[in-house]
């Protein structure tokens, strides 16, 4: 009866005694506590978890062109007839950062990208493309992000590939992007990392980034010059050159589907003329980025005065080029050796 009677007099000294202590710990937490964030809870207690944020360290100039980037090839499509069919492929460099700024590692490390395009359909899309990554169209990678740092993402914004006629309609327009850590999956709205804040996985927006024209870019170099022989008929006021070998080259983003006219001039400096034309003709069938031709020329017929030659691609200027400033070659010198055999046919007879 009596320890009966002990009890009930020290229970309500026990009842406050727990809510005091039951408020200290609310207002003070012991910090070597972890926590979680509870949804209708108010500030109760939660797990450490990782936050991920990420932002944009550099984005270059767009390349156009008939390149494939994934599979780092050349891709001769169109015909001469289609020539609006060539494939074309557009890349940016980019390089993004991220970092994990909460208090838990994250166990991976997942970017896609977002764009918006201006003045032109929306229809044409592009995926963020980064070497080493286990998923195409975006960066994944199946690795541990400590807390307090961070992963360089080294990629290209690449856009799927559209025909030249459908690229002429972004041609000289933008688009800009911005990129989105631990984006939404199937299953995962809110991504598959579980982060303290869900809100700040996106980076800004790039600048507008304005897309270029493509165009092919012609070249042309002398490779050979034989030595020169005197005509058949015994005149000496001209000489003939047996055999003349030209390279052609395309520096440009796509392919010359048509051809193009060539010219050879020769100097006339008994005449005091630097420049004169002695021979044009058409470079027949397509000249491909990447791929040189040689055109060989025979019996070239030259005066015997002449010192030099140089070859000019699009010597008519009709086709637009990528730069219109390369199109002759570099001066060759004619040698001043005449051969003593007569040329293959006697182009004057």
């Amino acid at each position: 009866m009596k320890r009966k009677k002990i009890i009930f007099l020290f229970l309500p000294a026990l009842i406050i005694e727990f809510f005091i202590h039951q408020n200290f710990l609310s207002a003070n937490p012991p910090s070597n506590l972890p926590t979680r964030n509870l949804r209708g809870l108010g500030n109760a207690v939660t797990t450490l978890t990782s936050d991920l944020v990420v932002n944009i360290a550099s984005v270059g100039r767009p390349t156009s062109g008939i390149f494939n980037p994934i599979e780092n090839r050349f891709e001769h499509t169109g015909t001469t007839e289609r020539a609006e069919d060539q494939i074309i492929y557009v890349s940016i460099p980019a390089t993004v950062v991220v970092t994990n700024v909460g208090r838990s590692p994250a166990n991976l490390i997942s970017v896609d990208l977002e764009y918006q395009n201006l003045g032109f359909p929306s229809s044409y899309a592009f995926f963020f493309s980064v070497p080493g990554s286990r998923m195409e169209g975006c960066a994944y990678f199946e690795e541990e992000l400590a807390p307090g740092t961070s992963k360089t993402l080294n990629g290209k914004i690449i856009a799927y590939p559209r025909t030249l006629r459908e690229y002429k309609q972004m041609q000289s327009r933008s688009s800009r992007f911005r990129f989105r850590v631990d984006p939404q999956d199937a299953g995962y709205p809110q991504g598959r990392v579980r982060e303290s804040n869900e809100r700040n996985n996106y980076s800004s927006y790039t600048d507008p980034i304005v897309f270029p024209e493509v165009l092919p870019d012609l070249t042309a170099s002398i490779k050979e010059i034989s030595l020169p022989v005197w005509p058949r008929d015994g005149r000496r006021d001209y000489k003939v050159i047996p055999r003349l070998t030209v390279e052609i080259r395309n520096l440009g983003d796509i392919d010359q589907l048509d051809g193009c006219p060539i010219g050879i001039e020769a100097d006339y400096p008994v005449a005091h003329i630097a420049w004169s034309p002695i021979l044009i003709t058409w470079v027949i069938g397509r000249i491909n980025v990447n791929q040189p031709r040689l055109m060989t020329f025979k019996n070239v017929e030259i005066d015997s005065y002449s010192t030099k030659l140089r070859t000019t691609i699009d010597y008519e200027g009709t086709i637009k080029e990528k730069n219109e400033s390369n199109n002759s070659s570099a001066e060759h010198q004619i040698p001043q050796t005449i051969s003593t055999l007569t040329p293959e046919v006697d182009t004057r007879h």
